[in-house]
């Protein structure tokens, strides 16, 4: 997005060549404003359906009054299943129009006066719904962009042929960058004369390594063999490695744009889904020990961005088997629950760092922003048919919920929680309150066991806690060789 895309709707002419003139020198984060008009609601929608790359959308009174305000909010949110545009909302009496409950429900970044038309107060309000809109964006980059690449990673595993894998390898990195003007390569040193390549036209060949640089360009193809390291992100380009007992295989991509932050994290993230996925193709693992590393890796993903203890997702996963087989599931079940327990907090990725990694106490407002991460961790693992995802699905969304229904996001009670929920919200509390944390120190053995006792039959399945304590020893002992 080279310009900041603004709506207003309003059926004044004089007042859209006002927000013109006020905003020509504006800028936010480099990045200059472009105005439409719509005079109607009609026009409204169809700007709005032709630029989807919209990011704020000024709301008047003016425009036939609080019906088609609410017309065209509900336009945005319901139909268009737009989440990301800012709205705001300008009216003579913005009180009336904040309380009213059809307009409330949707997500208003702004209520003002149509009479505020100060240049500071139009460049402040402006200002603040774009920042809004840009880390909201940035949030749906990354979940999206991490969906494609969980969406993925099982189908790779059924590719028979080398050229089948590589290109959609390719194609799920075009998907990520979205963008046109991009090359990519993969080089396979077991295939010593072939270059898989897939053109900014996204054609994907099978280039003779003999022609590649009359076709790619010199420069690029020495670059393919010249890194040694596992990924290399360098402004417009990327290169990871890959190295087996047999094989080594090298993946290049050439921007020419410099790669923003989002998907700086995301390229972390794939190669460290492709070191795997590659490994399986390339030595015929099972299916299931290759989801298990890819989820654990994911796991261990989350974990970095929260500064959490190390091992924390391994402690969970082990312990949360351990006390599955102790009340009578069975292995099959028990191996599942271990590979998606590893994953239960993979909503934090929506949670800024400034409070995942607060040392101090969080306000009332930064603890109800960390509950959201139950939410957004079903939301990001529930649109699937495999099972392994939607059980972590279901893990992540309801593993704080309390057995006396007094936990969130929904308030299940009792038998409401699915078991292996159940079982994974007393061993993520039992890890919690034994190690170290940044907002606070690891709690001494007894005072852990005395801590799930007292909240028996309240935060826990009393059954689950019986059997917890019937085997204490064996948990504490696994608990103790994944110290950090």
């Amino acid at each position: 997005m080279k310009e900041w895309k603004i709506l207003l709707a309003d059926d004044s002419n004089e007042e859209f060549k006002i927000f013109e003139m006020v905003f020509e020198d504006f800028q936010y984060c480099g990045k200059k404003t472009q105005f439409f008009h719509a005079k109607n609601a009609d026009e409204a929608k169809r700007m709005l359906s032709d630029n989807e790359d919209l990011a704020v959308v000024l709301l008047d009174e003016n425009l036939h009054g609080l019906q088609s305000i609410t017309d065209i909010v509900a336009f945005i949110r319901d139909f268009l299943n737009n989440y990301k545009i800012r709205i705001i909302v300008r009216s003579k009496n913005p009180v009336i129009l904040e309380k009213n409950k059809k307009v409330f429900e949707y997500d208003i970044n702004e209520y003002t006066t149509n009479t505020q038309v100060t240049v500071e107060h139009l460049h402040n309000i402006i200002m603040a719904a774009l920042k809004s809109f840009d880390e909201s964006n940035q949030f749906f980059m990354y979940e999206n962009g991490f969906k494609l690449i969980l969406d993925h990673t099982n189908d790779f595993l059924y590719y028979e042929t080398k050229s089948e894998l590589y290109q959609n390898i390719l194609e799920l990195v075009t998907k990520i960058i979205n963008n046109k003007n991009v090359k990519y390569m993969i080089y396979d040193e077991s295939h010593l004369k072939t270059l898989f390549f897939m053109d900014i036209d996204r054609n994907f060949r099978e280039i003779n390594i003999d022609d590649a640089s009359s076709i790619i360009g010199e420069s690029e193809v020495k670059k393919v063999f010249q890194c040694e390291h596992n990924l290399i992100i360098d402004g417009n380009t990327v290169q990871m490695n890959f190295k087996y007992d047999n094989d080594c295989i090298h993946i290049y991509v050439m921007n020419f744009e410099e790669f923003n932050e989002i998907e700086r994290q995301l390229f972390w993230i794939l190669e460290s889904n492709l070191r795997l996925i590659l490994k399986s193709f390339l030595s015929r693992y099972e299916m299931n020990e290759t989801q298990e590393e890819l989820l654990y890796t994911l796991g261990d993903v989350i974990e970095t961005r929260s500064v959490e203890t190390a091992n924390h997702t391994t402690r969970v996963a082990h312990l949360s088997e351990i006390l599955a087989l102790k009340l009578g599931i069975n292995e099959k079940r028990s191996k599942l629950l271990k590979i998606t327990s590893a994953i239960h907090d993979i909503g934090k990725i929506g949670i800024r760092d400034e409070i995942l990694n607060k040392t101090g106490k969080l306000s009332f407002l930064e603890y109800e922003e960390v509950k959201k991460h139950s939410e957004i961790g079903y939301e990001i693992l529930r649109d699937t048919e495999e099972e392994i995802l939607m059980v972590a699905a279901n893990i992540a969304r309801f593993h704080h919920e309390r057995w006396d229904g007094k936990g969130y996001p929904i308030g299940l009670k009792g038998e409401e929680i699915d078991m292996f929920s159940r079982i994974v919200s007393l061993i993520d509390v039992y890890d919690a309150l034994s190690h170290k944390r940044i907002y606070k120190e690891a709690w001494n053995h007894d005072a852990v066991v005395a801590y799930i006792l007292e909240n028996k039959g309240k935060m826990f399945d009393p059954e689950i806690v019986d059997v917890f304590m019937e085997n204490i020893e064996e948990i504490k002992e696994v608990n103790n060789m994944y110290t950090e």
